[in-house]
């Protein structure tokens, strides 16, 4: 059986032993309304109400392997036993080919934009797949061959592949060729005992995977200094008795872990960089170098997520007050190459990022509007 979620929280797919893809609805008995109702009390809601099946997609084989792709709300993908990996359109109810191939499909896939799609299958290929955009049709290629069955895929900055060869393999996802190899075949003190890798799961921002074996879990992060992959030691966890670790999953807003075995264990995991507090009335969580979470130093207060799209690393913050209320309002960050730009009176508004080349020691922030930001640098606005 196989099962994921939609972006939205709002669907479940879930493929069954009957050869049927089900797509469940779960409706909310209150929406929230109130800017003070955080992320996680909203998802909270949805999936407390009713369910019901909304579309179903009958089959004629085992379905292998489940994906919801971000960004689109109304298409759910999966692969078969009989090597088809398939689209279903839940507006239409209707399912169709994305490409076809001779080998059992193992695991499947999507990129952090939703753009695309990539499967592993049992003779060891990998194939890729992009949705069609403006005035693109489908793209579909075998990507590579990785040595043994990839059991373990996942796709972020870069194609994340291992298997019961105990090497983990970082692909470029459009050229194919290897990025970088880690070897664990060479049992010793800094290694555990390495089995089969059975899972991957990159986070939201697409800079760090978690991978899973036999009583471990490793966490692999992108170093923008060195444009390589390496381990985080840090994020090794060696866990006795945890047998194979067989489900990974990460929070929404990427501070959290969700580990699942092979014999029931469920754990959660703080997940985050670094944390500390500002002005002794925020605490700035780093996720991601990318990504961060500023939350008032409330039990009850919402969370914002500052997020940099083009994953630069967020090097410095500040809060500014609001003219009116003289409370800490506006959020302004600097990456190397952008400045972002959030309010926390809004913390469901994206976050405005632009191209910045100014060093920041002389500007002056202006926030006399509540929608608007104006930014005076030596007499220049």
């Amino acid at each position: 059986m196989q099962f994921c979620r939609d972006v939205n929280h709002s669907k479940l797919a879930i493929a069954q032993s009957d050869n049927i893809v089900f797509i469940y609805k779960w409706t909310s008995t209150s929406a929230p309304t109130e800017k003070s109702v955080s992320v996680e009390s909203e998802i909270r809601k949805v999936w407390s109400g009713k369910k019901s099946i909304c579309n179903k997609f009958p089959e004629t084989s085992p379905i292998t392997s489940l994906v919801w792709p971000p960004k689109r709300p109304f298409e759910v993908i999966y692969g078969s036993s009989e090597g088809i990996v398939k689209i279903g359109h839940l507006r239409s109810n209707k399912s169709q080919p994305l490409y076809k191939s001779d080998s059992y499909v193992l695991a499947i896939s999507t990129n952090p934009q939703g753009s695309g799609i990539v499967s592993s299958h049992i003779d060891g290929t990998i194939h890729i797949c992009y949705f069609p955009a403006k005035g693109n049709g489908l793209v579909c290629s075998k990507l590579t061959c990785h040595p043994c069955p990839a059991y373990a895929i996942a796709w972020g900055r870069a194609i994340c592949v291992a298997g019961n060869d105990q090497k983990v393999v970082f692909y470029d996802s459009s050229s194919g060729n290897p990025e970088r190899t880690f070897d664990y075949s060479e049992q010793g003190k800094e290694n555990p005992t390495c089995k089969e890798f059975t899972t991957a799961a990159f986070n939201t921002t697409g800079d760090s995977v978690v991978i899973g074996n036999f009583n471990f879990f490793l966490t692999y992060s992108w170093n923008n200094d060195t444009k390589l992959w390496g381990e985080d030691r840090s994020g090794r966890k060696v866990v006795e008795n945890m047998y194979s670790v067989t489900a990974l999953s990460w929070k929404p807003n990427g501070s959290s872990l969700a580990v699942g075995t092979s014999c029931g264990m469920l754990d959660l995991y703080d997940a985050c960089i670094r944390r500390f507090m500002f002005k002794n009335t925020f605490e700035i969580i780093y996720v991601s170098p990318s990504q961060v979470l500023i939350r008032k130093d409330d039990a009850n207060g919402p969370t914002t997520l500052l997020n940099s799209t083009r994953s630069q690393e967020i090097t410095k913050i500040n809060i500014f007050k609001d003219p009116d209320s003289k409370m800490d309002r506006y959020v302004v960050a600097r990456t190397a190459e952008t400045l972002l730009l959030c309010d926390l009176d809004s913390p469901f508004s994206p976050t405005t990022e632009l191209d910045w080349n100014w060093n920041g020691q002389k500007e002056k922030y202006i926030f006399d509007a509540p929608n608007a930001c104006i930014i005076s640098q030596a007499g220049e606005l």
